[in-house]
């Protein structure tokens, strides 16, 4: 870690072995300092370090709080952070500059494995209510963080910058690419599910899809093996479903998440085939595969696919042993050696979408 970076670690690290008083002592000369520069036009290299020396104590300040009062101790945290970004007096530089060095902080926490849970967490909760666009590289590496309540958090404030970050042709691809390793290394189902939103960029649908493909690619293996559906996918299946998104895509495109969204199709019908399911499954199942089958809809305007739709629509969970035939009349039956509306060119998806 290259020395000026780790300094914000380090000074948190020396902050929370201080006595009271002296992390007091401290803490007052920072806040005049950071005081001192918040109305300047610009905001020096040297300012920017003391910025980044003002987070890390705070940080400090949270890391010393003992078990019992942590919820509190982050929760002052989070205001301190939030009174500071937003307070008056901030000109636009300042403004600026504090998001980039507080995630400049976050960032070093994030990768540092043996950061505490309640740092972490309430870094990416302080990102979150900043809002900013500045903070956005913090939050790249927050997807990488050991924490998956940080992670989660992570992606639900790329969400909310979106636009902003569509607008930037610099740290587009740097995002997309962040949420596409993220996504296929993800474990936890509620952060795939945040992941996938925050891949679903408005208007956008060829530059982000290589992404999604690769995290299909990643968790249907993982399906093929543990077919439980999760509900995560359902976010991606709503993206694409969108008949405008869809359209965007070209032939080849369309081809490509056929391929993937059949496959899901299949495991789905097998799997709602089954009649000890909880019912937040069932619930992940029905959402799935009425979206998957809108997806093969408009992609494919085929006529001799299935109909599981209407199936689930007009009989519900009665209909479960009739899904996995309908399913199969998109994507044929291996064992029966029978062809799906999908086998054929030009989707040419294998019999059975194993």
């Amino acid at each position: 870690m290259p020395k000026r970076a780790a300094l914000g670690v380090t000074i948190c690290l020396v902050s929370s072995l201080l006595s009271p008083a002296v992390r007091a002592q401290n803490r007052a000369s920072a806040d005049a300092s950071v005081n001192a520069m918040r109305g300047l036009p610009s905001i020096s290299q040297n300012d920017q370090q003391r910025i980044r020396d003002w987070v890390g104590l705070v940080v400090g300040e949270l890391a010393a709080a003992k078990a019992d009062v942590q919820n509190q101790a982050s929760a002052t945290f989070r205001q301190t952070i939030s009174s500071q970004a937003t307070n008056p007096g901030n000109g636009q530089a300042f403004r600026s500059q504090f998001a980039s060095e507080t995630a400049k902080v976050a960032a070093t926490h994030f990768a540092d494995a043996s950061a505490a849970p309640i740092v972490v967490v309430s870094l990416a909760r302080a990102l979150l209510d900043m809002n900013a666009i500045e903070s956005v590289p913090g939050l790249m590496a927050g997807l990488a963080c050991k924490v998956d309540a940080a992670r989660y958090l992570s992606a639900r404030a790329i969400i909310l910058q979106q636009r902003a970050i569509a607008a930037d042709s610099a740290q587009f691809p740097l995002v997309i690419q962040a949420l596409q390793i993220a996504g296929a290394a993800e474990t936890s189902p509620i952060v795939s599910s945040r992941i996938y939103r925050a891949l679903a960029f408005s208007g956008q649908a060829t530059a982000v899809l290589d992404a999604y493909l690769a995290i299909f690619d990643t968790r249907l293996g993982k399906r093929r093996t543990s077919n439980t559906n999760d509900g995560a996918e359902t976010e991606a299946l709503l993206y694409f479903s969108d008949p405008a998104t869809l359209g965007s895509l070209n032939q080849v495109q369309k081809t490509q998440l056929v391929a993937r969204v059949a496959i899901l199709l299949r495991l789905d019908a097998d799997r709602y085939n089954n009649a000890l399911l909880e019912f937040v499954e069932i619930d992940n199942l029905e959402r799935s595969l009425v979206e998957a089958e809108t997806i093969l809809n408009g992609a494919t305007k085929v006529t001799n696919g299935g109909d599981i739709t209407n199936l689930l629509n007009s009989q519900g969970r009665t209909a479960k042993d009739l899904i996995p035939a309908e399913a199969a009349k998109w994507v044929g039956d291996a064992t029966a050696t029978s062809q799906g509306a999908l086998n054929a060119t030009p989707w040419s998806v294998p019999v059975g979408a194993p």
